[in-house]
């Protein structure tokens, strides 16, 4: 196997903060490696800017990859009009500005919105910024230019970014944090107290037909075992969504997906994931102002086969600006106007919650 120091080629380096930041090959991929005495991050800029790893070192423990991962260790480079289930769907990026594909009418004509947005499938270019990774793109599609920033903390990340409309007219858009990470069976997810409901936004045995809204509440699994199934009168083992623990995923055997949002807008600005098996607690702290809405995603095999989940700050709700439009939560960036905003994830080790 190649020495990996062969692969580098150094481009800056904070003795301060122990902070290195390198450009190297990686999976098929040039890549942005930022790495300090406890975190190692490998971004992806020709794939958006793709958190591809995020790894917390551990002196006494194995290592912990928060960014879930591709079932084969290759990237596609996808056209305008890839489809996202077609690529890897792993690691952390951004959903702008869409989820859902979709047309709105605009002052100089339609605006079309391509599956899960522009930027996931846009060559941004990288820079090295003193103690940060600065990433840029500028769209012809849209007339916008989007900055990201990417900070190593102690441990964990800070991303800042600032998206600019450089056109004429108006752009309608919706932002949403798409951070795949990975699925363990006994990992916790981890909210707000303020949330006391769910709704459920894609059908499914669990929790049944999209609308249906649910409380919230680990009380409400007394004598069940975690999300799988319940028992009918006759003993014939259904789905009950009256029983679900939102603090639980699906089993691994369940072959699902779920997607459901927080019944109103989240003002705390915090959500995770407890993973007990690995002892790393994740926390995701983010601009409540800017995204207002929450929602969650999980496949435990049901989509493609994959396994991972995402707590999905956003801008509106849901998914799609079809959808946003339709529920008065479209964001509009008026031209010349400026859309800022952060979020950072925190990675620590611990044998509880860590509260």
């Amino acid at each position: 196997m190649m020495d990996r120091s062969m692969k580098k080629s150094p481009v800056g380096c904070c003795e301060e903060q122990q902070l290195k930041i390198w450009k190297e090959k990686w999976r098929g991929q040039h890549v942005v490696v930022l790495e300090n005495k406890r975190m190692r991050v490998t971004i992806l800029p020709a794939l958006g800017g793709k958190l591809a790893s995020v790894i917390l070192k551990r002196e006494k423990y194995p290592d912990f990859e928060l960014a879930a991962q591709p079932e084969r260790f290759a990237y596609r480079i996808p056209e305008r009009d890839t489809k996202f289930a077609a690529c890897d769907a792993s690691g952390i990026d951004d959903a702008f500005p869409t989820i859902d594909p979709g047309i709105l009418p605009g002052e100089a004509g339609r605006f079309s919105y391509t599956d899960h947005g522009e930027i996931w499938r846009s060559s941004f270019s990288s820079d090295i910024c003193g103690d940060s990774l600065v990433l840029e793109y500028k769209s012809e599609e849209n007339s916008f230019f989007y900055r990201k920033r990417v900070l190593l903390l102690e441990q964990g990340i800070r991303l800042q970014w600032r998206i600019l409309n450089t056109g004429d007219v108006p752009f309608p858009f919706l932002w949403t944090m798409h951070g795949l990470v990975r699925y363990e069976e006994d990992m916790e997810l981890l909210y707000p107290e303020e949330i006391r409901s769910f709704l459920n936004v894609l059908d499914g045995p669990e929790l049944g037909e999209a609308g249906a809204e649910h409380p919230t509440g680990k009380e409400r699994m007394s004598g069940t075992e975690n999300n799988t199934w319940a028992k009918d009168p006759t003993g014939v083992r259904v789905p009950d969504a009256e029983a679900w623990d939102f603090h639980r995923v699906p089993s691994a055997d369940s072959v699902t997906q779920l997607k459901y949002y927080a019944a109103g807008k989240v003002k705390s600005g915090w959500c995770g994931y407890f993973y007990p098996g690995s002892e790393v607690r994740c926390t995701l702290r983010y601009d409540a102002e800017k995204l207002p809405w929450l929602g969650m995603w999980i496949t435990a095999g049901g989509f493609r086969g994959d396994y991972n989940c995402a707590w999905e700050p956003s801008t509106g709700f849901y998914d799609g600006v079809e959808q946003a439009l339709h529920t008065d939560t479209l964001r509009v960036l008026r031209p010349g106007e400026e859309f800022e905003f952060w979020a950072e994830y925190d990675l620590e080790t611990c044998h509880e919650h860590c509260h």
